[in-house]
């Protein structure tokens, strides 16, 4: 035991020693690649020091380059309001009750929920755990009958998710054509097969059919993909409101919109759910591509988004009470020619693309606080508060 805690002792040590050592060797790299475009190698050490202490973590150097600060004059409150991958998913963690983390991240109870509440989604196909396939309703198939149930759907394009998954992390797209199945890099898919790559994962994999009816006005940014709203609320005192949306545009003969697999992505006004500013892509680096789209040259400034009134209704009113013990969820909604569909809903989800797109941080529209970060307490221990304060008070009786 003791020579476990001066091991984990002398890595701290070590980290404190070499951190600023390395910094220093990427702010001079990044200088020499910036080739004196930006601030000097001693200013980007300094700042980026503060910013690391401000939110207390390392993440932190990562952002100070996303958010191109080390190009941009701020004052010291402005660069610490952009919020740092790593805090953000801290201060999420720690504002949420862990009993609940499964509603959101796994996909099966989350599905679940969405078809309780009559909640507008994609409809799931199929889902694979335990070496077992079942259909949307949890019923039993072997391999042949789930793949004649996939070849005779009018659905062409499924999406492969890992149940415990965000950001089209191990997500595949699964194609019917000629009567086969397709998987994304040409290979014919085979349902057996991916029962067994399921098997390794914690929880199977969830086939969702893609939205086949997509509203004219979203497919005409890029009919390639599914485009779609990444809106991210808060929910406080019973009530929930918009932080941010970004509206995301996938690329020509691409599959995903996601920022992290190259889509690109714009701002929209909470209040009038129209598109505002220039769109940027964040893969390989940040950049900022003015007001139109690269492939399709569709100007994506100044949209207006369809069904803006029924969006705001179906996140606010109806989606936020089935998951109302997040404060912080992230929902991707798409527009189909009926009315707004919820894609899925994720917690600790990404918003540097939102503070990007907004071109300021986010860190106040949050309600952030890195010197005030109070532990959410467990439900167990809040039901157990609350049967102790009526035992006292039936004693006192």
């Amino acid at each position: 035991m003791n020579g476990e805690r001066l091991l984990t002792a002398g890595r701290r040590v070590l980290r404190r020693v070499l951190g600023p050592a390395r910094l220093a060797r990427r702010v001079v790299q990044r200088r020499r690649m910036e080739k004196g475009a930006c601030k000097s190698a001693f200013r980007m050490f300094s700042e980026i020091r503060q910013y690391q202490r401000y939110w207390r973590d390392g993440s932190a150097a990562d952002a100070y380059f996303e958010f191109e600060l080390h190009r941009r004059e701020t004052t010291r409150d402005e660069m610490f309001a952009y919020i740092p991958h790593g805090a953000n998913q801290r201060m999420q963690r720690l504002a949420n009750y862990r009993e609940y983390d499964c509603t959101a991240y796994d996909k099966r109870f989350e599905y679940l929920l969405f078809r309780a509440m009559g909640l507008p989604h994609p409809e799931v196909a199929l889902f694979t755990f335990d070496g077992e396939i079942t259909d949307g309703c949890f019923r039993r198939l072997d391999p042949q009958a789930a793949t004649d149930i996939i070849l005779n759907s009018p659905v062409k394009r499924y999406f492969l998710k890992p149940a415990f998954s965000g950001g089209a992390r191990g997500t595949d797209v699964i194609s019917v054509s000629g009567g086969r199945l397709y998987r994304m890099n040409g290979a014919i898919a085979d349902l057996a097969g991916i029962v067994k790559e399921a098997a390794a994962l914690p929880a199977g994999y969830v086939l969702q059919c893609e939205m086949r009816n997509q509203h004219a006005e979203m497919s005409d940014l890029n009919p390639d993909t599914v485009n779609t709203l990444r809106i991210a609320t808060h929910r406080s005192g019973g009530t929930s409101r918009i932080v941010g949306i970004e509206l995301r545009v996938g690329r020509k003969g691409g599959c995903f919109d996601n920022a992290v697999a190259g889509g690109v992505f714009i701002r929209v006004d909470p209040l009038s759910f129209e598109t505002a500013g220039d769109c940027y892509v964040k893969k390989p680096l940040t950049a900022c591509l003015g007001q139109f789209h690269p492939d399709t040259n569709v100007k994506l400034s100044g949209v207006s988004i369809p069904f803006s009134r029924e969006i705001r209704e179906l996140v606010l009113e109806r989606a936020a009470v089935a998951f109302h013990e997040h404060p912080y969820l992230g929902w991707d909604v798409a527009v189909s020619d009926s009315g707004p569909c919820l894609i899925e809903v994720n917690l600790g989800f990404e918003i540097g693309a939102l503070q990007i797109a907004a071109g300021r941080g986010l860190r106040d529209d949050f309600r952030y606080d890195p010197r005030r970060t109070p532990r959410q307490n467990s439900k167990w221990t809040e039901v157990e508060q609350y049967w102790k304060r009526l035992e006292k008070r039936a004693a006192r009786a």
